[in-house]
Protein backbone atom coordinates (compact mmCIF):
# COMPACT_ATOMS: atom_id res chain seq x y z
CA UNK A 1 0.00 0.00 0.00
CA UNK A 2 1.61 2.82 -1.01
CA UNK A 3 2.39 5.80 1.97
CA UNK A 4 -0.11 8.44 1.11
CA UNK A 5 -2.75 5.40 1.48
CA UNK A 6 -2.07 4.51 4.60
CA UNK A 7 -1.29 8.46 5.58
CA UNK A 8 -4.97 9.00 4.58
CA UNK A 9 -6.64 6.62 6.65
CA UNK A 10 -4.63 7.55 9.79
CA UNK A 11 -5.80 11.24 9.13
CA UNK A 12 -9.50 10.02 8.64
CA UNK A 13 -9.26 8.03 12.32
CA UNK A 14 -8.03 10.38 13.62
CA UNK A 15 -10.90 12.94 12.50
CA UNK A 16 -13.42 10.41 13.69
CA UNK A 17 -12.19 10.19 16.97
CA UNK A 18 -11.77 14.03 17.92
CA UNK A 19 -14.95 14.96 16.63
CA UNK A 20 -16.35 11.06 18.28
CA UNK A 21 -19.19 12.44 20.91
CA UNK A 22 -17.94 13.06 24.44
CA UNK A 23 -20.71 11.58 26.46
CA UNK A 24 -20.04 9.28 29.21
CA UNK A 25 -21.90 7.62 31.75
CA UNK A 26 -21.35 7.44 34.89
CA UNK A 27 -21.82 6.19 38.33
CA UNK A 28 -22.32 7.88 41.39
CA UNK A 29 -21.40 5.60 44.19
CA UNK A 30 -23.61 5.83 47.45
CA UNK A 31 -22.48 7.87 50.63
CA UNK A 32 -21.26 11.72 51.45
CA UNK A 33 -19.89 14.19 48.98
CA UNK A 34 -18.05 16.38 51.67
CA UNK A 35 -15.92 18.77 49.23
CA UNK A 36 -17.23 20.78 46.05
CA UNK A 37 -18.15 18.68 43.00
CA UNK A 38 -19.31 19.06 39.30
CA UNK A 39 -21.64 17.40 37.43
CA UNK A 40 -21.12 17.97 33.68
CA UNK A 41 -22.39 17.74 30.74
CA UNK A 42 -19.97 15.31 29.13
CA UNK A 43 -20.54 13.25 31.91
CA UNK A 44 -24.54 12.98 31.59
CA UNK A 45 -25.62 10.29 32.43
CA UNK A 46 -25.31 10.11 35.86
CA UNK A 47 -26.84 6.79 37.80
CA UNK A 48 -27.23 7.04 41.26
CA UNK A 49 -28.36 3.75 43.11
CA UNK A 50 -28.14 4.44 46.60
CA UNK A 51 -28.17 7.30 48.84
CA UNK A 52 -26.08 10.38 48.19
CA UNK A 53 -25.78 13.21 50.76
CA UNK A 54 -23.90 16.76 50.02
CA UNK A 55 -22.79 18.08 53.32
CA UNK A 56 -19.37 18.76 55.33
CA UNK A 57 -17.35 21.39 57.38
CA UNK A 58 -16.78 23.60 54.26
CA UNK A 59 -20.30 23.73 52.98
CA UNK A 60 -19.50 21.60 49.86
CA UNK A 61 -21.37 22.67 46.46
CA UNK A 62 -22.89 20.42 44.34
CA UNK A 63 -22.60 21.94 40.65
CA UNK A 64 -25.03 20.41 37.94
CA UNK A 65 -24.38 21.47 34.53
CA UNK A 66 -27.39 21.98 31.87
CA UNK A 67 -28.36 19.27 29.90
CA UNK A 68 -27.54 16.81 32.71
CA UNK A 69 -29.71 13.84 33.59
CA UNK A 70 -29.36 12.00 37.01
CA UNK A 71 -31.33 8.82 36.39
CA UNK A 72 -32.24 7.38 39.97
CA UNK A 73 -32.46 3.51 41.34
CA UNK A 74 -35.48 1.89 43.43
CA UNK A 75 -34.79 3.84 46.83
CA UNK A 76 -32.37 6.35 45.61
CA UNK A 77 -31.82 9.83 46.68
CA UNK A 78 -30.42 12.81 46.85
CA UNK A 79 -29.81 14.67 49.83
CA UNK A 80 -28.37 18.65 50.52
CA UNK A 81 -27.40 19.10 53.95
CA UNK A 82 -28.10 16.96 57.18
CA UNK A 83 -30.37 17.87 60.45
CA UNK A 84 -28.57 17.22 64.06
CA UNK A 85 -25.27 16.15 62.47
CA UNK A 86 -21.79 18.14 62.97
CA UNK A 87 -20.81 20.13 59.59
CA UNK A 88 -23.97 19.67 57.86
CA UNK A 89 -24.16 22.65 55.65
CA UNK A 90 -24.72 21.80 51.72
CA UNK A 91 -25.38 23.62 48.67
CA UNK A 92 -26.64 22.84 45.25
CA UNK A 93 -26.69 24.77 41.71
CA UNK A 94 -28.69 23.20 39.65
CA UNK A 95 -28.89 25.74 36.63
CA UNK A 96 -30.28 24.50 33.55
CA UNK A 97 -32.05 26.46 30.32
CA UNK A 98 -35.08 26.02 28.77
CA UNK A 99 -33.56 24.49 26.05
CA UNK A 100 -30.88 22.22 27.99
CA UNK A 101 -33.18 21.53 31.40
CA UNK A 102 -31.61 19.77 34.33
CA UNK A 103 -33.62 15.93 34.89
CA UNK A 104 -33.94 13.90 37.93
CA UNK A 105 -35.76 10.90 36.88
CA UNK A 106 -36.17 7.29 37.36
CA UNK A 107 -34.60 5.28 36.23
CA UNK A 108 -36.41 2.34 35.45
CA UNK A 109 -39.54 5.07 34.11
CA UNK A 110 -41.85 4.81 36.97
CA UNK A 111 -43.71 6.49 38.50
CA UNK A 112 -42.42 6.57 42.45
CA UNK A 113 -39.05 4.58 40.52
CA UNK A 114 -37.23 6.46 43.52
CA UNK A 115 -37.59 8.60 46.89
CA UNK A 116 -36.94 11.99 45.63
CA UNK A 117 -34.69 14.99 46.39
CA UNK A 118 -34.56 15.81 50.14
CA UNK A 119 -33.27 19.25 51.16
CA UNK A 120 -32.62 19.63 55.15
CA UNK A 121 -30.77 21.27 57.81
CA UNK A 122 -28.52 23.85 55.27
CA UNK A 123 -29.61 27.12 57.05
CA UNK A 124 -28.52 29.84 55.15
CA UNK A 125 -27.08 31.95 57.92
CA UNK A 126 -23.23 32.13 56.18
CA UNK A 127 -25.12 33.45 52.52
CA UNK A 128 -24.50 29.95 51.29
CA UNK A 129 -27.26 30.44 48.61
CA UNK A 130 -28.79 27.26 46.37
CA UNK A 131 -30.68 27.50 43.49
CA UNK A 132 -32.67 25.10 40.97
CA UNK A 133 -33.74 26.70 37.81
CA UNK A 134 -35.29 24.97 34.60
CA UNK A 135 -34.71 21.43 36.06
CA UNK A 136 -37.46 18.81 35.75
CA UNK A 137 -37.91 16.57 39.14
CA UNK A 138 -40.26 13.31 37.85
CA UNK A 139 -41.46 10.03 38.99
CA UNK A 140 -39.98 10.32 42.17
CA UNK A 141 -42.17 9.37 45.55
CA UNK A 142 -41.79 12.91 46.89
CA UNK A 143 -40.29 14.66 43.92
CA UNK A 144 -38.51 17.56 46.04
CA UNK A 145 -38.72 17.71 49.65
CA UNK A 146 -37.86 20.96 51.80
CA UNK A 147 -37.55 20.16 55.41
CA UNK A 148 -36.39 22.86 58.32
CA UNK A 149 -34.05 24.61 55.58
CA UNK A 150 -34.30 27.29 53.10
CA UNK A 151 -32.14 25.39 50.93
CA UNK A 152 -32.44 26.09 48.19
CA UNK A 153 -33.71 29.48 48.59
CA UNK A 154 -34.69 29.57 44.94
CA UNK A 155 -36.96 27.03 42.72
CA UNK A 156 -37.81 28.67 39.59
CA UNK A 157 -39.08 27.26 35.63
CA UNK A 158 -38.76 24.09 37.45
CA UNK A 159 -41.54 21.18 36.69
CA UNK A 160 -42.78 19.13 38.90
CA UNK A 161 -44.34 15.46 37.45
CA UNK A 162 -46.08 12.75 37.60
CA UNK A 163 -44.87 12.20 41.42
CA UNK A 164 -45.79 9.21 43.42
CA UNK A 165 -47.12 11.35 45.85
CA UNK A 166 -45.94 14.73 45.76
CA UNK A 167 -44.60 17.18 43.46
CA UNK A 168 -43.04 19.48 46.29
CA UNK A 169 -43.28 19.70 49.97
CA UNK A 170 -42.14 22.16 52.21
CA UNK A 171 -41.93 21.56 56.28
CA UNK A 172 -40.94 24.65 58.29
CA UNK A 173 -39.51 25.84 54.67
CA UNK A 174 -40.38 29.14 52.71
CA UNK A 175 -37.97 28.88 49.42
CA UNK A 176 -38.59 31.21 46.25
CA UNK A 177 -41.10 29.26 44.26
CA UNK A 178 -42.08 30.80 41.42
CA UNK A 179 -42.48 30.22 37.15
CA UNK A 180 -42.89 26.59 38.14
CA UNK A 181 -45.15 23.97 36.23
CA UNK A 182 -46.62 21.51 38.79
CA UNK A 183 -48.74 18.50 36.13
CA UNK A 184 -50.12 15.55 37.24
CA UNK A 185 -49.03 14.65 40.83
CA UNK A 186 -51.81 13.16 43.56
CA UNK A 187 -50.64 15.80 45.76
CA UNK A 188 -48.76 19.22 43.86
CA UNK A 189 -48.05 21.13 46.67
CA UNK A 190 -48.13 20.30 50.22
CA UNK A 191 -47.09 23.05 52.77
CA UNK A 192 -46.68 22.29 56.47
CA UNK A 193 -45.57 25.78 57.71
CA UNK A 194 -46.15 27.25 60.75
CA UNK A 195 -45.14 30.88 59.27
CA UNK A 196 -46.98 32.10 56.38
CA UNK A 197 -45.86 31.17 52.75
CA UNK A 198 -46.42 32.95 49.78
CA UNK A 199 -46.32 31.17 46.30
CA UNK A 200 -46.14 33.32 43.19
CA UNK A 201 -47.40 36.48 44.81
CA UNK A 202 -47.17 38.65 41.78
CA UNK A 203 -48.62 38.10 38.17
CA UNK A 204 -44.64 38.23 36.88
CA UNK A 205 -43.64 34.71 39.14
CA UNK A 206 -47.02 32.95 38.56
CA UNK A 207 -46.64 29.05 38.54
CA UNK A 208 -48.47 26.68 36.54
CA UNK A 209 -50.93 23.90 38.32
CA UNK A 210 -52.29 21.57 35.67
CA UNK A 211 -53.33 17.97 35.61
CA UNK A 212 -55.25 15.15 37.08
CA UNK A 213 -54.63 14.66 40.88
CA UNK A 214 -56.53 14.96 44.28
CA UNK A 215 -54.99 18.01 45.41
CA UNK A 216 -53.42 21.50 43.63
CA UNK A 217 -52.23 23.09 47.66
CA UNK A 218 -52.78 20.81 50.49
CA UNK A 219 -52.31 22.97 53.67
CA UNK A 220 -51.62 21.00 56.61
CA UNK A 221 -49.66 23.82 58.71
CA UNK A 222 -51.29 26.70 60.64
CA UNK A 223 -49.64 29.19 58.67
CA UNK A 224 -51.75 31.05 55.67
CA UNK A 225 -50.35 30.05 52.02
CA UNK A 226 -50.88 33.06 49.70
CA UNK A 227 -51.30 31.31 46.68
CA UNK A 228 -52.67 34.20 44.51
CA UNK A 229 -51.89 35.37 40.95
CA UNK A 230 -51.00 31.91 39.96
CA UNK A 231 -52.40 29.62 37.10
CA UNK A 232 -55.07 27.45 37.81
CA UNK A 233 -55.60 24.19 34.92
CA UNK A 234 -58.07 21.24 36.58
CA UNK A 235 -58.73 18.59 34.53
CA UNK A 236 -62.20 18.61 32.84
CA UNK A 237 -64.85 17.84 35.93
CA UNK A 238 -62.85 19.23 38.48
CA UNK A 239 -63.77 22.58 40.14
CA UNK A 240 -60.74 24.30 41.69
CA UNK A 241 -62.16 24.98 45.06
CA UNK A 242 -62.35 21.25 45.45
CA UNK A 243 -58.40 20.93 44.60
CA UNK A 244 -57.32 23.39 47.81
CA UNK A 245 -57.03 21.91 51.12
CA UNK A 246 -57.44 24.56 53.68
CA UNK A 247 -58.66 26.05 57.02
CA UNK A 248 -62.06 25.38 55.28
CA UNK A 249 -62.08 21.26 55.17
CA UNK A 250 -59.45 21.46 58.39
CA UNK A 251 -60.28 24.10 61.42
CA UNK A 252 -56.19 23.18 62.43
CA UNK A 253 -55.25 24.05 58.89
CA UNK A 254 -54.26 27.73 57.69
CA UNK A 255 -56.49 29.60 55.35
CA UNK A 256 -54.95 28.89 51.68
CA UNK A 257 -55.67 32.45 49.40
CA UNK A 258 -56.02 32.07 45.60
CA UNK A 259 -57.74 33.76 42.86
CA UNK A 260 -59.12 31.53 39.79
CA UNK A 261 -59.12 34.76 37.49
CA UNK A 262 -55.61 37.29 38.51
CA UNK A 263 -55.49 40.17 35.94
CA UNK A 264 -52.53 39.51 33.29
CA UNK A 265 -49.32 41.97 33.11
CA UNK A 266 -50.52 44.59 30.08
CA UNK A 267 -49.10 44.43 26.90
CA UNK A 268 -46.55 47.42 25.95
CA UNK A 269 -46.81 48.12 22.27
CA UNK A 270 -44.10 50.96 20.37
CA UNK A 271 -44.78 52.11 16.68
CA UNK A 272 -41.12 53.10 14.82
CA UNK A 273 -41.37 54.19 11.00
CA UNK A 274 -38.34 52.80 8.70
CA UNK A 275 -37.64 55.55 6.04
CA UNK A 276 -35.37 53.19 4.19
CA UNK A 277 -37.87 50.60 3.67
CA UNK A 278 -41.02 52.48 4.17
CA UNK A 279 -42.27 50.20 6.72
CA UNK A 280 -43.90 50.56 10.17
CA UNK A 281 -42.37 48.48 12.60
CA UNK A 282 -44.83 47.61 15.71
CA UNK A 283 -42.77 46.01 18.35
CA UNK A 284 -43.96 45.27 21.90
CA UNK A 285 -43.62 42.84 25.44
CA UNK A 286 -45.24 41.40 27.28
CA UNK A 287 -44.18 39.74 30.84
CA UNK A 288 -45.42 36.35 30.95
CA UNK A 289 -45.66 33.27 28.46
CA UNK A 290 -47.99 33.63 26.01
CA UNK A 291 -49.43 31.37 22.93
CA UNK A 292 -49.69 34.19 20.25
CA UNK A 293 -50.22 37.77 19.81
CA UNK A 294 -53.12 39.43 17.61
CA UNK A 295 -52.60 42.56 16.36
CA UNK A 296 -55.86 44.80 15.17
CA UNK A 297 -56.27 48.30 13.32
CA UNK A 298 -58.60 51.03 13.03
CA UNK A 299 -59.36 53.83 11.63
CA UNK A 300 -59.98 56.08 14.82
CA UNK A 301 -58.79 55.60 18.34
CA UNK A 302 -62.34 56.84 19.65
CA UNK A 303 -64.36 54.78 22.30
CA UNK A 304 -66.17 52.70 20.70
CA UNK A 305 -64.54 52.19 18.02
CA UNK A 306 -63.90 48.78 16.31
CA UNK A 307 -60.82 47.03 15.87
CA UNK A 308 -60.18 44.28 13.19
CA UNK A 309 -57.59 42.04 13.70
CA UNK A 310 -55.01 42.07 11.04
CA UNK A 311 -52.14 39.58 11.77
CA UNK A 312 -51.63 36.79 14.35
CA UNK A 313 -48.27 36.18 15.58
CA UNK A 314 -46.34 34.39 17.95
CA UNK A 315 -43.37 36.55 17.22
CA UNK A 316 -43.15 40.12 19.62
CA UNK A 317 -42.71 42.53 16.32
CA UNK A 318 -44.43 42.99 13.13
CA UNK A 319 -43.71 45.05 9.80
CA UNK A 320 -46.53 46.58 7.93
CA UNK A 321 -46.73 48.55 5.07
CA UNK A 322 -46.82 52.56 6.12
CA UNK A 323 -50.51 53.73 5.54
CA UNK A 324 -50.52 57.04 3.63
CA UNK A 325 -50.13 60.66 4.75
CA UNK A 326 -53.41 61.20 4.61
CA UNK A 327 -55.00 58.50 6.66
CA UNK A 328 -54.43 57.87 10.04
CA UNK A 329 -54.39 54.40 11.42
CA UNK A 330 -54.00 52.98 15.07
CA UNK A 331 -53.25 49.32 16.05
CA UNK A 332 -53.65 47.26 19.29
CA UNK A 333 -52.23 44.07 20.51
CA UNK A 334 -54.10 41.71 22.91
CA UNK A 335 -51.96 38.48 24.41
CA UNK A 336 -53.53 34.86 23.97
CA UNK A 337 -52.53 33.12 27.31
CA UNK A 338 -51.69 29.42 27.43
CA UNK A 339 -54.80 26.87 27.43
CA UNK A 340 -56.88 27.50 30.62
CA UNK A 341 -54.91 30.01 31.71
CA UNK A 342 -58.07 32.60 32.01
CA UNK A 343 -56.20 35.88 32.81
CA UNK A 344 -57.66 39.53 32.11
CA UNK A 345 -55.28 41.08 29.16
CA UNK A 346 -54.97 44.30 28.80
CA UNK A 347 -54.56 45.32 25.24
CA UNK A 348 -51.72 47.81 24.15
CA UNK A 349 -52.55 50.71 21.60
CA UNK A 350 -50.24 52.94 19.74
CA UNK A 351 -51.59 55.20 16.83
CA UNK A 352 -50.00 56.22 13.43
Amino acid sequence: MPESGVFRRLFFLALFVCHAPAWADTMVPPGVISGSVVWTRAGSPYHVNGGVAVHGPTGPRLTIEAGVEVRFGPGAYLQIGQTGYPHASGRITAVGTAELPIVFTAENGQTGGWTGLLFTGSMDAAGFESRMEHCIVEKAVTNLHMSGTNQPDTLRFCEFRMAGNRGLQLDDACPLVANCTFTDNPTALRVGNIMPTTIGGHPLLANRFEGSGSWFVYNHGSGAVDARWNSWCPDSGQELDSLIRDLTDSPVSGLVEWQPVAPAPPVTLQLAYARETGMLLLEWTFDGPAESFTVLSSASAAPGAVYTPIAVTQDRRLELAAPLHTSRRFFRVTATLLPCDQRRIDPAGAGW
